[in-house]
């Protein structure tokens, strides 16, 4: 008879009972000793909502490792909060420690400078969050390599700060109030009764309001208010004034019928009513405008959102004015301008993307160009003349040095174009 290895029968293998009950201890003791994440709650009310994400556990000095486990737990938790608009920001809190041992230090490291990043539908929160890990990263090292002596043993927590994001928008309609009428810069169109008799009429018929062709407008105002106050407010003030820059009138240009005939020539689908300012850019791209809009606050303009296009491609360029929820078209930038401007003796002439103003068209294409490069995060390079030489003059003031050495260390390296990460090239 054809005799088996021992521990085996037929085709099957058959472990020692021995060897079975080591290996399922071994599972069991892993089981229990799986790194354990904490989420407690630091504060909270209806705008703000604060959480750390414990991961000592993990015992580890690797951020990338240890976010990349907690990463899922993060996002879950931050779409649980405060609802659909919100802003985010997250830190670390990592443990450092002298190479002998005897000393031991726990700190904070995040993007606490930088403003909450707004998170919008089409957010990628997991690219964000690596991406403000990178930043924290770099403050690590540079923490650690400037002669502190301090060495990273671990990353203890993740705290993740979140804000209730109410987008600024415009509305209905609000007069122009004194200080910006006497100046004569914008266009305020009075979009206040804009709705027509019809469109009152089937109104009223949705709101199940009785009436019969007696009823006058005014009346049935009066009845659709008193059954939901604000229905009738027209909520297109931004359609308005971008439409007064576009057809500006030559008298009555604040009323609506001016207007009303173009309305069909911009596009608004994907747009609603009243407009974000985080739909501006898409309303602008829609209709190969670029719009630029600003706020009025303490007499004086502030910038609200700037075209990303604007002095880079030759479009029509609206300018708006949002005051107390509405949109104004703002017709005298200088005039707008003034007081700002006369208390430097400035000029005239102002840049839109920094509000700096000038006494000249050079001077300010001129900065123009400078202020591009600014805003795109590029180093304006002034590259020299062509043919032109610098030629050392002095020669009777050469002194002769024994040794001399040229360096250029960029000089040595080789082309590589390779991306190794998205914002790093070598």
């Amino acid at each position: 008879m054809e005799t088996q290895p021992p521990g085996t029968h037929g085709t099957r293998k058959v472990y020692p009972t021995i060897f079975i009950s080591f290996v399922f201890k071994a599972r069991v003791k892993n089981a229990v000793e799986a790194p354990i994440v904490k989420l407690v709650d630091a504060f909270s009310n209806n705008m703000t909502n604060k959480f750390y994400v414990d991961v000592r556990d993990y015992r580890s000095s690797d951020a990338d490792y240890v976010l990349e486990q907690v990463m899922k737990t993060i996002i879950k938790r931050v779409f649980e909060l405060l609802g659909r608009g919100k802003k985010f920001r997250i830190s670390l809190e990592a443990r450092f420690v002298k190479p002998d041992g005897d000393e031991a230090t726990s700190r904070f490291w995040g993007t606490r400078s930088q403003l909450p990043q707004v998170i919008l539908p089409d957010t990628n929160l997991e690219a964000e969050i690596l991406e403000q890990l990178e930043m924290m990263k770099l403050g690590i090292d540079n923490y650690t390599s400037r002669g502190s002596g301090w060495v990273l043993e671990m990353i203890n927590r993740f705290l993740i700060e979140l804000y209730r994001y109410v987008p600024l928008r415009g509305g209905t309609y609000v007069k122009t109030p004194k200080s910006l009428e006497v100046k004569k810069a914008v266009i305020n169109v009075d979009n206040s009764g804009s709705k027509s008799l019809d469109e009152i009429r089937d109104l009223a018929k949705q709101l199940g309001i009785d009436y019969n062709t007696k009823t006058t407008k005014k009346r049935l105002v009066e009845l659709i208010e008193a059954e939901k106050p604000n229905t009738l407010k027209d909520q297109k003030c931004f359609k308005w004034a971008v439409l007064s820059c576009l057809h500006p009138a030559s008298d009555n240009a604040d009323r609506l019928t001016k207007y009303t005939p173009h309305e069909k020539e911009l596009d608004d689908t994907g747009i609603s009513y009243p407009v974000k300012i985080t739909d501006v850019q898409k309303f602008a791209n829609k209709n190969e405008l670029i719009i630029n809009v600003f706020e009025w606050s303490n007499e004086s303009l502030d910038i609200l959102h700037t075209d990303s296009r604007l002095y880079k491609i030759d479009l029509p360029v609206v300018n708006l004015l949002l005051y107390k929820g509405h949109y104004m078209w703002i017709k005298r930038m200088s005039a707008l301008m003034y007081k700002q401007t006369s208390q430097t003796h400035g000029g005239k002439l102002t840049c839109l993307r920094c509000l700096h103003h000038f006494g000249s068209n050079r001077t300010l294409n001129e900065h123009k160009e400078k202020c591009l490069a600014l805003h795109d995060g590029k180093c304006l390079v002034k590259m020299p003349k062509e043919d032109s030489v610098v030629k050392l003059k002095n020669i009777m003031k050469i002194e002769k040095v024994p040794d001399v050495v040229y360096a250029d260390f960029e000089s040595v390296l080789d082309k590589n174009f390779e991306s190794v990460d998205k914002r790093t090239c070598t």
